[in-house]
């Protein structure tokens, strides 16, 4: 077959291509935590990968506009949601709670572990 060929080819498959759907808008979301790696390597507690897990799940679940979580990735979380966004009320309802979970489990572990792992974490994470 020569490029004469392969171009009256093309041109019959050029009305049989699917069509590109027309982009919409977007919203992302990343919470990350801050000072994961600090934390894991200086913690001294053999715990301290499942508390960035379990913040990692708590956040996950204080997810209050639909969004789709697209990775996770070491500390952070990429969550999606496609069409119109959200008004700026609503994320930074958003953002409020997750904060506010996440220091919440953060004092439950301190005080159901009987140990200050919980308080070495946002002791590392604060400016």
């Amino acid at each position: 077959m020569g490029l004469l060929d392969d171009i009256r080819a093309a041109r019959r498959t050029v009305g049989s291509r699917v069509a590109v759907p027309e982009p919409q808008p977007a919203l992302l979301f990343i919470p990350d935590i801050s000072g994961f790696t600090q934390f894991i390597e200086n913690s001294g507690s053999p715990l301290a990968p499942w508390l960035i897990a379990d913040l990692l799940e708590v956040l996950i679940e204080g997810n209050m506009l639909d969004m789709q979580v697209s990775e996770i990735q070491g500390d952070a979380i990429l969550f999606y949601r496609l069409g119109p966004p959200p008004a700026m009320a609503e994320v930074v309802a958003q953002c409020r709670r997750m904060f506010l979970d996440f220091q919440n489990y953060l004092r439950l572990v301190e005080r159901d572990a009987g140990s200050a792992l919980g308080r070495r974490y946002w002791l590392m994470s604060s400016p």
